[in-house]
């Protein structure tokens, strides 16, 4: 496809945003194996710790609740495997950014730059108004499979794959690490090293807001951080990513255990962590996929891809000319 029949195709399904006339959500999750023998509400207020019992009393009274199919009552002893329902009516996703460009595409992947705020996929209050729903609306007769993925707030490349034999090469190669990414991030403060390498251990274990936190015994990581530029005016310092692992928020982790947060992390910056909503007004995070090399799935050369970065990247620009 080319350039303006992608965003032609983009455009016909976001305007309106898919998610933005009221529509019935049907939320599916299954009873895990340590809520065994648990009551239903006290397994529901266990897994679903912001839902408050009186939301939950409401849902089962009024049939918005169903336990394999069925009305359940509040102190029902609930198995592992069961299989629930929330039903959400009137639901109304928050909006996005559906600026989405194409890099590159063939046969077997696509490359795209994602804005932000946009999730990848159906996940909280997002279930319509996400990137790979709306790629699957615009283009019903392609077939997209996720093999990596960006936050919600972090624009840049992606990349789908077309079918299971590329989505199978393509995860290899990030599993393995054998692909090379490169980001650019404004962070706060000026760093006066110009190369330095970050290595702090990354937990497993969410935070209340779904991050990480750093943990010396926790899994090894390695970010190379190179300083492109710095602003003392602004007191902000551009600098070039490459990240050797793939820990969640491995990025914003360490650069804000060095004390340098990125512009707009309120996770981050914060010593309390937070669960902030995402809104289009929120969209300052200063984190962009801008590079990647890999192998083709198919050709088995070396390929590289770049995205232009945001706006918000303005004062730095001419630095790289994006």
């Amino acid at each position: 496809m080319n350039i303006d029949n992608f965003a032609e195709r983009i455009k016909a399904v976001t305007s309106p945003l898919p998610g933005k006339q009221p529509y019935t959500n049907e939320r599916v999750f299954s009873v895990k194996g340590k809520f065994d023998g648990f009551s239903l509400i006290d397994f529901l207020t266990s897994f679903l710790p912001h839902l408050s019992k009186d939301h939950w009393f409401y849902a089962i009274e009024n049939r918005l609740l169903l336990l394999d199919g069925f009305k359940p009552f509040p102190n029902q002893i609930v198995k592992a495997g069961q299989r629930l329902v929330h039903i959400i009516p009137e639901t109304v996703d928050p909006d996005v950014n559906p600026e989405i460009s194409l890099i590159y595409d063939d046969d077997c992947m696509i490359v795209l730059n994602k804005p932000a705020p946009i999730p990848m996929h159906a996940c909280g209050r997002f279930h319509r108004n996400t990137l790979l729903n709306i790629l699957n609306l615009a283009f019903p007769e392609e077939v997209f499979k996720i093999v990596h993925r960006l936050d919600a707030d972090t624009t840049g490349i992606v990349i789908f794959a077309k079918d299971a034999k590329t989505a199978t090469n393509l995860g290899k190669q990030f599993k393995e690490r054998t692909t090379q990414k490169t980001y650019l991030a404004i962070t706060t403060g000026i760093i006066e090293e110009d190369d330095f390498v970050c290595n702090v251990g990354i937990g497993t274990k969410k935070t209340a807001g779904g991050g990480r936190e750093v943990d010396s015994s926790g899994r090894a990581s390695e970010t190379i951080v190179k300083v492109l530029k710095r602003d003392y005016e602004l007191n902000q310092t551009l600098l070039q990513v490459e990240p050797k692992s793939g820990r969640t928020n491995q990025i914003r982790i360490h650069l804000a255990s060095i004390g340098h947060p990125i512009i707009g992390d309120d996770h981050y910056s914060q010593d309390v962590k937070v669960d902030k909503p995402l809104t289009l007004e929120e969209d300052a995070l200063c984190l962009h996929a801008w590079k990647l090399k890999l192998q083709h799935p198919k050709s088995g050369e070396a390929v590289s891809f770049i995205a232009p970065s945001p706006s918000k990247f303005n004062n730095f620009l001419e630095l790289f000319g994006s």
